[in-house]
């Protein structure tokens, strides 16, 4: 009787432990969901969710993947009861969350089963408070979906293995459909369900083996038939190419057991990390030490239990190994970089393997073990909880919910106050692309003015309402554009907190936009593209400062309506060339999709290139054309007169990059020798060496130079007859003196084949054209070369 209340009070407070377990990883995975970040994946899936309850027609994908194959299409069949039920994106979340809770209680289950109540609780409850167990769990994304669904499939198999009940088999191809259909990782446990089949053969039965692979077939045949056979090159872009052999699957497989999810996603609270003097980094350092000492420990037992059995445990130690080592074996030999993500197919082992371990040295070690990593887990998801209401630009956790969706709500509402007709949003990949497809969603003419792909700007036709204005950060050349020009026409401004950004929001009209970019894009270039569009106008800078790293330049460019062009896709090309027509800087930015064309709308691409640190002083050109994407063929060019012009492109310029102030040079002789038109020969300085005789000369500007000179250094002997010559331009051509502006000061070496002997040399310049010499030279010089 005593021994009856016994189990029966252990089986009460076994209850109540498991309760308590759930209920933490429910509070970690619910707590604060509206500051959740609200990516493009999310924003993706949940709208073809509601596309789906709409048109009454089940997807044949999901969203796309990283390696460019679509996702199965389970991840949106999840997602349609709570977009049935609620139509705020946050209960997609919540749905999620709720769903990976169910997770941890499974895998409870699974280890009690097969090993008992207590690792079974301490493995549920290192999963409840894994960081990336809860990161995971947080948003509507393909690999948060995974987990939960992955841990009935290994239950499945385990009990089939371990007792081969047909239901099991059936349930295991039932978890696997789902699985390969929800994240594209779930294709590689098609492997994994073909090793189970072969260790356990001599269970399989014809009649519960058939119903399975009739299920899994019944759901799976329209995704692999149709996405993953006919596009399965998309996989060797993983482990193709120059691929690489090495650890880094592994030190991936072992962060999944580690606090760094927390820190990964949310680098805001990589600060508050960093001031814990070292501690975290050995806490990191333990966390995947037991995971690992776990898999030790659980092939150990795998080797005894082969050698003297039972075969049934046999079969479940080398299921999990198989679970932990098929992911780290994709992914040993890699050509792109590995993700975090990507190892959301260990998920639950460290929790299952540290449990198991935690067990083996229970109380004395296991209990002080498991207070340190759960205490420091807590405490390092409060420091996240803490961080995530502020927004982070250049971070991987996007904007929140909230604030993606109240924003949303108060430019709907300004927009249908203001009567616009199109909506322009500014900025990165996330959060502008989230912002853009929300507003769309909502009946708005929405266009992305997507800065992370190209640069742009675009005013609305002549004719056209006014046009909404959206930027979504700060630091971009529309936004810096707008704020510049038209701070009085802002009529919304919600500032974020966290870096202290802010989300801005313009009603302008095309009268007030278009005298703006005239003036702006001041220089005009009239020239008809092949495709049908005009490259209307174009501004650079004249000059660059010594040292300048980015050349800002802009061009405008329309289309007249008409007859759109075949090709979908083109790019505007900038090349700067130098002066021996050698292009030493680039970039391409593509345009607009064609079918996005609106007639009459002009268009400014923001053209920033970037510049080489070793790029020398000199005069420059700015190399503009445009091409079409599937051909990489430029499109021809015709200016006003009809005229077509070569090579399909136009130079524009000259542009200077000044010269540096040049350094002081003691061994240099003063010349002082003034010879017009803005031009002083400050310096020079001689040195010779085998029959080579160097000059350094030191030029000034005194004002702008108004024609190209010649440089003339002339060796005369004794009689005054011309012996050897160096004559050209400044710095070889890289530097004429029409590219001088007042106060350079530019170097300019020569060198000159000089035979032994005492010679006088002559300096100065001259006009090409003319041969006529600037007044007030040469400089006269006496050299002795020795033989």
């Amino acid at each position: 009787m005593i021994g009856g209340r016994r189990v029966l009070a252990g089986r009460r407070a076994g209850t109540l432990a498991l309760a308590g377990v759930l209920l933490l990883a429910a509070f970690l995975r619910l707590f604060e969901l509206q500051y959740g970040q609200y990516g493009s994946d999310d924003e993706r899936l949940w709208s073809a969710a509601l596309r789906t309850l709409a048109t009454h027609q089940l997807p044949l994908q999901g969203i796309k993947s990283s390696i460019g194959i679509g996702n199965g299409p389970f991840q949106v069949y999840l997602m349609l009861l709570p977009a049935a039920v609620v139509h705020s994106a946050l209960a997609g979340a919540v749905a999620v969350a709720l769903l990976n809770v169910v997770g941890v209680w499974a895998l409870q289950r699974f280890a009690r089963e097969f090993f008992g109540p207590r690792p079974a609780l301490i493995a549920a409850l290192l999963f409840a408070v894994n960081s990336w167990a809860i990161i995971f769990s947080r948003r509507m994304q393909a690999q948060d979906l995974l987990v939960p669904f992955q841990i009935l499939f290994f239950w499945a198999a385990a009990r089939w293995l371990l007792r081969g009940r047909w239901y099991d088999l059936v349930l295991l191809f039932l978890w696997l459909a789902i699985l390969t259909q929800v994240y594209i990782l779930g294709l590689m446990l098609l492997a994994t369900a073909a090793i189970i089949l072969g260790a356990g053969w001599r269970r399989v039965r014809p009649w519960p083996l058939l119903a399975g692979l009739a299920l899994w077939g019944l759901l799976s045949y329209r995704y692999l038939l149709g996405i993953v056979l006919p596009y399965n090159s998309a996989f060797r872009g993983v482990s193709g190419g120059h691929a690489s052999l090495d650890l880094a699957s592994v030190l991936g497989a072992l962060t999944m057991a580690t606090h760094k999810g927390f820190q990964t996603i949310a680098g805001q609270a990589g600060s508050v990390f960093d001031s814990t003097a070292g501690i975290e980094a050995v806490l990191l350092g333990l966390e995947m030490a037991l995971f690992a000492a776990g898999a030790g420990l659980v092939l150990l037992r795998l080797v005894r239990a082969l050698r003297s059995g039972p075969a049934s445990k046999a079969r479940l130690y080398g299921l999990l190994l198989l679970w932990l080592l098929l992911p780290v074996a994709l992914f040993a030999r890699h050509s792109v970089a590995l993700y975090p993500y990507y190892f959301t197919t260990v998920l639950p082992l460290p929790a299952l393997f540290t449990g198991l371990l935690l067990d083996r040295w229970w109380p004395r070690v296991g209990l002080p073990l498991l207070t340190i990593l759960v205490a420091n887990a807590l405490a390092m998801a409060g420091i996240f909880f803490a961080v995530i209401p502020g927004y982070y630009i250049h971070n991987d956790y996007g904007l929140p919910y909230q604030q993606t969706f109240s924003t949303a709500a108060s430019l709907e509402a300004l927009a249908a106050k203001a009567g616009v007709h199109r909506v322009y949003v500014d900025g990165d990949l996330d959060p502008s692309d989230v912002m853009s497809s929300v507003l769309r969603r909502a009946g708005l003419d929405v266009f992305w003015l997507d800065d992370y792909r190209s640069p742009e700007f675009a005013a609305p036709p002549v004719s056209d309402a006014p046009a909404l204005y959206v930027t979504m950060a700060g630091d971009t050349d529309t936004a810096h554009f707008l704020r510049a020009h038209f701070a009085a026409q802002q009529r919304y401004v919600n500032h974020l907190p966290g870096e202290g950004d802010a989300i801005r929001a313009y009603v302008l009209t095309a009268a007030q936009v278009r005298p703006v970019l005239a003036a702006l894009l001041s220089r005009g270039l009239g020239l008809q593209v092949g495709n049908g569009m005009h490259l209307d106008a174009f501004s650079t800078p004249e000059r660059l400062a010594a040292g300048q790293r980015v050349l800002p330049a802009s061009v405008s460019w329309t289309w007249p309506g008409g007859r759109r062009p075949a090709d979908l896709q083109y790019t505007l090309f900038g090349h700067l060339i130098n002066a021996a027509g050698a292009a030493v800087a680039e970039v391409d930015r593509p345009l607009l999709p064609s079918t996005n064309w609106l007639a009459g709308e002009e268009v400014v691409q923001w053209l920033d290139l970037p510049l080489p640190a070793s790029l020398p002083p000199g005069a420059y050109r700015l190399e503009i054309g445009v091409y079409d994407d599937f051909g990489a063929v430029r499109q021809s060019l015709v200016d006003g007169s009809g005229r077509t012009l070569p090579s399909g492109s136009l130079l524009l310029g000259p542009i200077v990059m000044a010269p540096p102030p040049p350094p002081a040079n003691p061994d240099l002789t003063p010349a002082r020798l003034v010879l017009g038109n803005g031009i002083t020969l400050q310096a020079y300085g001689w040195s010779a060496q085998g029959g080579q005789l160097e000059l350094d000369l030191r030029w000034q500007a005194t004002a702008t130079p108004t024609k190209d000179y010649t440089v003339y250094v002339h060796v005369l002997n004794g009689a005054g007859k011309l012996a050897a010559q160096a004559d050209g331009q400044p710095r070889g051509g890289a530097f004429p003196t029409s590219a001088w502006r007042r106060g350079d000061v530019v170097d300019d070496p020569r060198s000159v084949a000089v035979p032994p002997g005492d010679w006088t040399v002559e300096v100065g310049m001259y006009n090409l054209a003319t041969l006529q010499r600037l007044p007030g030279g040469p400089l006269r010089f006496p050299i002795h070369i020795a033989g």
